[in-house]
């Protein structure tokens, strides 16, 4: 590990004017948090839509027969896929009876971590420490060095492989799949490379991987590991449309496209809770996303406020303070409206319903309440005795 530290300083006036530059940017930020924001309500809609339309039509095949009946509805089987071919990697001659062989490639090289701190000074001006770390790592694909501050003691060399992919093509009871099927399959299980011969052209055979350089034990700089896995044959789940004796990605009517593959048995139920899963976490996600976008812009916004106070470091910590709790209120509120307003545009007449039924609810247990209670009657007045 290797640590470099910059200190650089920043007067009050480059504070101010870069300050008001960050208003620009905020500005950006707002108008992209916004747009971000609407496109991920309607994406989300758009898939949960896809998804209940795909299982509103599907058709179970028991047996994987080819029923003309069925061409462009999704179907849900379960079999066993072969592929039509043995995959070749012809850079190392590895070659595998898979559906998938995927070549991994890393090189032991250097990598750059940047910390940056940032210490005001009294007069306004700023004083910006930025740590940066070198360390050597195994990476899939190559660092950029030449983008590093420190360049001259942290060189990575041109990588000399690359990853690679190959796919083929396959078949399950009466159906074939075409590559582009077979590629939503993840090459999980490590290929064992014990029955290729110990060097491989540059390259050393260690039954596991594939090492360019002379100790993988001790590493150096350049040196380059490739590994291999594969998707093999075998029992799967499949949930496509069938288009004659093939089957393809299935189009919903609003242009999504859906096609799920699972190793072993997994019912359709199974497999379209789990996509309505994925789209949940990436809706919330996107939203999360844009919300801090939005703050930061905000942040942005009012920076001014906060460099022109920084002239007393403790004012400005204050003012920075007080910016950030006006910028997540205005978070909050005006992300809420866009996310309402989109979902809204997408279901108007969905949202018109549960706003109707909210109010009635409202309204309901407004009257309920007021029926217990009943109107206050004043207690009537003591009768006086009578007199003798």
């Amino acid at each position: 590990m290797d640590t470099f530290t910059k200190r650089t300083t920043v007067s009050y006036g480059q504070n101010i004017g870069n300050s008001f530059f960050g208003i620009i940017m905020g500005l950006l930020l707002l108008v992209g948090s916004v747009v971000l924001l609407w496109w991920n309500e309607g994406r989300s809609l758009k898939q949960a839509d896809a998804l209940t339309e795909m299982k509103e039509k599907t058709v179970v095949l028991s047996n994987m027969a080819y029923n003309p009946e069925y061409n462009g509805r999704p179907v849900w089987l379960y079999g066993e896929i072969k592929p039509t071919k043995i995959l070749h990697d012809t850079l190392f001659m590895i070659d595998a009876n898979a559906l998938v062989l995927s070549r991994k490639v890393e090189m032991y090289q250097w990598s750059e971590r940047k910390e940056t701190r940032e210490e005001n000074k009294l007069g306004g001006g700023t004083e910006r420490v930025t740590t940066y770390t070198y360390e050597k790592r195994w990476r899939e694909g190559r660092i950029a060095s030449e983008s590093f501050e420190k360049q001259e003691e942290h060189i990575n060399p041109q990588l000399p492989y690359h990853s690679d992919r190959f796919i083929s093509d396959a078949h399950v009871g009466d159906f074939y799949l075409a590559t582009n099927v077979i590629s939503g399959i993840n090459a999980s299980e490590q290929l064992n490379l014990g029955k290729f011969p110990s060097t491989i052209g540059e390259v050393k055979n260690y039954q596991t991987f594939l090492y360019r350089g002379e100790n993988p034990q001790e590493p150096k700089v350049g040196d380059v590991k490739i590994t291999y896995s594969q998707a093999p044959g075998g029992v799967y789940s499949l949930y496509a449309k069938q288009e004659m004796k093939s089957l393809a990605s299935f189009h919903a009517e609003n242009g999504n496209q859906l096609l799920f593959i699972e190793r072993g048995k997994v019912s359709a139920q199974e497999m379209l809770e789990g996509a309505q899963s994925i789209n949940t976490l990436i809706t919330w996600g996107v939203r999360v996303g844009g919300l801090f976008l939005m703050f930061i812009g905000f942040m942005l916004i009012m920076g001014p406020l906060t460099a022109l106070a920084n002239v007393v470091p403790m004012f400005g910590s204050l003012v920075g303070g007080v910016s950030a709790i006006i910028a997540s209120v205005l978070t909050l509120v005006i992300g809420s409206v866009v996310i309402a307003v989109a979902w809204f545009s997408v279901r108007p007449f969905t949202s018109l319903a549960i706003l109707a039924v909210g109010i009635g609810l409202a309204y309901g247990i407004a009257k309920l309440k007021k029926s217990k209670n009943g109107p206050t009657e004043a207690p009537a007045a003591a009768t006086p005795p009578p007199r003798k």
